[in-house]
């Protein structure tokens, strides 16, 4: 999948059975399906996925759905045979991603783009409403983990939070925030009512990306700090071989010493 985002064209693809992570318990590579061996018959299957940036950046993520922004990739690593970590994660959201996105995930999106009534709320103190998302999906409780899932991103302390309550994802907003929904609200109310707040924490979440193609409309290199699985800084970059474009691992400091 050849995806158009943050100025310039990426690759998309899920990452096969095959593919090697490190497991920091017994501090070795294994396959993701060593590593989750029952994950394709699992009701919330873990979806790795490679992200591309031309022929030599490799990104290594997970596939979630936001509430708000719909389909986006966690990312975590950069790729080069192995993981290695990136200072802070980063999300990469493309409404494209819905292509490989799992298809009860893309149903609770849309439901939650669409009009419930606001008499569906209930007070819970003199702070804050709650409803349950879980019953407002028309979803089982065994899929709460996946349903809380959709506002990770999207929690605001003192704002909009979720919890567990009476068994099921319960999303809180406060008093200021439920006072000025309308009658019939969808999630569109709730990201309106704290735009800035939702624009800000999506925004530092993307910086790379924009640095990435800043870099290649400048024609210079693109080069990431990262950290190895012992915690040692290196820097992620790219080489020419035999007139091919591959990911390369440099010393953290020869970065420094230029």
């Amino acid at each position: 999948m050849t995806i158009n985002k943050y100025g310039v064209e990426w690759t998309v693809e899920l990452a096969g059975p095959k593919t090697r992570l490190y497991d920091p318990g017994d501090k070795k590579y294994v396959t993701i399906e060593e590593m989750y061996p029952s994950n394709e018959t699992s009701i919330d299957p873990i979806r790795y996925v490679f992200l591309k940036q031309g022929k030599g950046i490799v990104f290594l993520g997970l596939l979630f759905m936001d509430a708000f922004f719909g389909p986006y990739i966690s990312v975590r690593n950069v790729y080069k045979d192995k993981q290695y970590y990136l200072p802070q994660y980063q999300n990469f959201y493309a409404p494209e991603l819905e292509d490989i996105s799992d298809p009860k995930k893309i149903q609770w999106y849309r439901m939650l783009h669409t009009k419930h009534e606001k008499s569906m709320f209930k007070q819970y103190n003199d702070k804050y409403w709650y409803i349950s998302i879980t019953d407002l999906l028309q979803a089982k409780k065994l899929y709460n983990n996946s349903i809380s899932g959709m506002f990770y991103e999207s929690e605001h302390k003192q704002v909009m939070y979720v919890e567990y309550y009476h068994e099921r994802t319960a999303l809180f907003i406060n008093n200021r925030i439920y006072n000025k929904l309308p009658d019939l609200w969808t999630v569109d109310d709730l990201y309106t009512l704290d735009k800035r707040y939702q624009d800000q924490n999506k925004s530092k979440r993307e910086q790379l990306w924009y640095s990435i193609a800043e870099a290649r409309a400048q024609h210079k290199p693109v080069r990431i700090v990262a950290y190895d699985n012992d915690k040692t800084p290196i820097v992620y970059t790219e080489k020419q071989i035999y007139g091919l474009t591959l990911p390369d691992i440099q010393p953290y400091e020869e970065e420094h010493s230029r």
